[in-house]
């Protein structure tokens, strides 16, 4: 019965430990040729509802895109993608965990 239980107890922990990682959130800056507050506004309205996007911020004068997002539903290429549709440049300058 110990065994059991002990068996039981390591793959529960084992099972949270694997989810959190999934869950865990990733930033993705990217550098882009908006020019202007409208641009900004394009994207933000439409690159922030993609699936897996948490958080967004950008910087027009720096000309980037910060994106916080969670791994498990999206990933980098994609989100580049998405902004690229809309007529901009997406070159990925730093996809680091949080």
């Amino acid at each position: 019965m110990k065994k059991l239980l002990l068996a039981l107890a390591v793959a529960v922990v084992a099972v949270l430990l694997l989810t959190s990682a999934k869950t865990q959130s990733r930033e993705a800056l990217f550098q882009t040729n908006l020019h202007c507050k409208n641009c900004a506004a394009k994207i933000q309205d439409n690159v922030a509802f993609e699936k897996g996007v948490k958080d967004m911020s950008i910087d027009v004068d720096a000309k980037t895109v910060r994106i916080v997002y969670n791994p498990a539903k999206t990933n980098v290429d994609k989100l580049a993608e998405a902004i690229r549709k809309l007529g901009y440049t997406a070159e990925v300058i730093e996809d680091k965990a949080l």
